[in-house]
């Protein structure tokens, strides 16, 4: 029951992240050039594909009417794009949860490889990894939210925590806490 539950869950999580701009993997790109206008909202103004170039044509008319109804519907879109960014993070956070408990695994460093050290512990999959217990000479597996392997680089760890980053700026609290080496 719980398997059909989570292979529902990853199901939709994948259909938000693609919904985002994301790629069929889970892993998140924010698009920068959304638009709600183009989503079905309606912007109201001057402004069409080449949005910089149209600006700076009302602008450079000096029309104050023009200017002010380029104002007035740039404010809408922007008003709309966070509303959008809202409900995306709402939905993101009701299939996640809101805390959210990950790990990576850092790479060794070339003088434990060249002391002749063993990883100690690997990321069994996305989700879970293997540690080694010394005493008991065996593996343990452990359950995460998410796993980074020591070939992860920065920039996909932050392509995962990016929107909860960006979430800040729309005025949600947010918080991410690393403890370790890494």
């Amino acid at each position: 029951m719980a398997e059909v539950k989570t292979k529902k869950l990853e199901k939709e999580v994948k259909s938000l992240s693609i919904e985002l701009g994301g790629n069929p993997d889970g892993s998140i790109v924010i698009s920068k050039g959304f638009s709600p206008a183009s989503t079905g909202g309606s912007g109201g103004g001057e402004i069409g594909d080449d949005e910089s170039v149209n600006v700076e044509k009302v602008l450079a008319s000096a029309d104050q009417e023009k200017i002010a109804k380029e104002l007035r519907a740039l404010a809408k879109k922007s008003s709309m794009q966070q509303e959008h960014n809202a409900e995306l993070l709402s939905k993101i956070l009701r299939l996640q949860g809101n805390i959210q408990v990950c790990c990576r695994i850092r790479p060794m460093k070339i003088s434990e490889i060249q002391d002749g050290q063993r990883m100690v512990s690997e990321a069994l999959s996305e989700t879970e990894i293997g540690c080694f217990e010394s005493r008991t000479k065996a593996w343990k597996s452990y359950q995460f939210d998410k796993v980074w392997g020591p070939e992860t680089t920065q920039k996909s760890v932050y392509k995962d925590v990016e929107p909860m980053a960006l979430s800040v700026v729309d005025g949600y609290n947010a918080c991410i806490f690393a403890y370790g080496q890494t």
